[in-house]
């Protein structure tokens, strides 16, 4: 079993974990294949996150330009 907090691995016998001081119960701990899909799901939704976040730039981008054409061809339309 591994510390639910710091993830060190615990002995069958420990009751607290030996390197961050966490009680340690069945409840608890997890195994070290829960703990890696844990992981994997975490970097899953920080990459949508990051994803999200070019998109919105990309969309943001997109409408400064149509605003900046639409003010030269009435500028343009002017002259």
């Amino acid at each position: 079993m591994y510390c639910r907090k710091c993830g060190s691995e615990l002995k069958e016998n420990d009751v607290f974990c030996g390197k961050c001081g966490t009680s340690v119960n069945d409840n608890q701990s997890y195994s070290y294949k829960e703990q890696e899909v844990e992981v994997v799901e975490i970097e899953e939704k920080e990459k949508k996150i990051e994803s999200l976040a070019d998109s919105d730039k990309i969309n943001i981008l997109v409408a400064l330009t149509m605003v900046l054409s639409i003010i030269s061809i009435i500028i343009c339309s002017k002259l």
